[in-house]
């Protein structure tokens, strides 16, 4: 009995799992508050930098740096939170997905957003925009979801290290983002004392 268990349980990672819409709606939404929660401050972090350093090169640079914000640093910010809120709610439970495929699909939902944005200023198409990275992001998890593979006797015990991407996307991509923005600040310092 228990071999038939073993060997139902070995076939279960190759099939897909069923979709749900409470997963799915679960998955844009928790894109969409995860993209808010990365893209507000981010932006706003860009405007407390580049503000004043834009404006003391010209009277329009404060208007460009918040330009830039919206236009450019949020969405950057906006799609890689939707991909971190997307994978964290598709890996609950039995199920897991590739999280580059995730992020691919919530880059390509930015790069999306950005062109709409760009393509038809003074619409009211502005909320709408910000459903496409999570849906793209929801579309790459959920083409490569499967279920989760079963742990090994062996492996129970063993112990060590190992974190998961999702983990490491969230710890790293803020710090990658201001160690960005504190480059380009120190650069503009720079370029502004030799003038």
């Amino acid at each position: 009995m228990d071999e038939s268990i073993n060997v139902e349980n070995e076939k279960q990672p190759r099939q897909k799992p069923p979709l749900s819409r409470a997963r799915i709606t679960g998955e844009i939404l928790a894109g969409m508050a995860a993209g808010f929660g990365a893209g507000l401050p981010v932006a706003f972090g860009y405007l407390v930098l580049m503000g004043p350093i834009a404006q003391a090169k010209s009277c329009f640079g404060g208007i460009i740096a918040g330009g830039m914000a919206i236009l450019v640093v949020f969405p950057a910010a906006y799609g890689l939170g939707s991909t971190v809120g997307v994978y964290l709610v598709g890996r609950r439970g039995k199920q897991t997905g590739s999280f580059l495929a995730t992020l691919g699909g919530g880059f390509l939902g930015g790069l999306g957003a950005i062109a709409i944005l760009w393509s038809m200023p003074g619409r009211a198409s502005g909320p709408l925009v910000l459903l496409i990275p999570p849906i793209m992001a929801t579309l790459g998890f959920n083409t490569t979801r499967r279920y989760r593979a079963p742990v090994k006797r062996e492996q129970k015990g063993k112990t060590g290290l190992r974190v998961p991407n999702w983990v490491a996307a969230l710890v790293l991509a803020p710090a990658i983002l201001t160690l960005v923005v504190l480059l380009v600040k120190y650069l503009a310092d720079i370029l502004r004392l030799l003038r």
